[in-house]
């Protein structure tokens, strides 16, 4: 098993809405009407594949089917004692450092510093909630037998959303940002199978969620605003 894997996984993720861009009317012939899907609809397809990741990881608990392959592909990941690396506990937030980064240097994304900062709270939060949530229930003992809280992999969370939040805010003005933040949160699940810390479906399950997290939280940052400023004040003082 190659990162190659991973890598097509997180363009899967990165694709994910792709469907759901703005489409060109001039495409078709004017006589024909263009039914677009309506804002509330668009965002739910939006969470179809994380969605579809979580499910694979919980379904993975119990199939012995993906049980199997779970082992299968552990066994030609994983790294021979004394080669473990403690990277992946550091590069988790690449991801994240990246878009503030971006943002000291001058680049602009879609909101401003205060609305970013709240969309990474609304996001960390949810993203930990449901990681916990999901651990306290599986009771998954991991590869290397340490403790039973495997499922899911909260390294991969932390990693896919911040990647996905980096996409968001960047993906206006390159695409490019949104692939390496991407890319990195696919090599940080990697790392987990390769030192033997996580199963296949914890880090897809663990994408999955971070994803959903990120998505969900920049939908929720209207009524964020609204909550901590009211409307009127919100609108003055924190436009978009």
């Amino acid at each position: 098993m190659k990162l190659s894997l991973f890598l097509s996984i997180a363009i899967c993720f990165v694709c994910s809405d792709a469907g759901y861009s703005q489409i060109s009317i001039d495409t078709f012939p004017k006589y024909k009407t263009v039914t677009l899907p309506s804002k509330k609809t668009a965002f739910v397809q939006t969470l179809l594949v994380p969605s579809a990741a979580l499910l694979y990881g919980a379904v993975s608990l119990g199939s012995n089917a993906l049980h199997d392959w779970n082992h299968t592909v552990q066994k030609n990941v994983m790294a021979s004692p004394g080669q473990y690396t403690h990277l992946d506990d550091y590069l988790q937030y690449a991801p994240a450092i990246a878009g503030h980064v971006l943002s000291i240097a001058g680049v602009k994304g879609k909101h401003r510093l205060f609305d970013k900062l709240m969309i990474d709270g609304i996001a960390a939060v949810g993203t930990t909630a449901a990681v916990l949530f999901f651990k306290s229930i599986s009771s998954e003992t991991r590869p290397d037998g340490t403790d039973d809280r495997s499922f899911p992999s909260n390294h991969a969370a932390t990693a896919f959303c911040a990647a996905e939040l980096l996409r968001e805010e960047y993906r206006n003005v390159s695409p490019w940002y949104g692939i390496a933040g991407y890319t990195v949160a696919a090599a940080t699940g990697y790392l987990r199978l390769y030192n033997n810390k996580h199963w296949l479906g914890d880090v897809i399950a663990g994408a999955g969620i971070g994803i959903a997290s990120a998505r969900i939280a920049t939908k929720l940052l209207p009524m964020a605003r609204r909550v901590l400023f009211g409307k009127n004040k919100a609108a003055v003082i924190l436009p978009y």
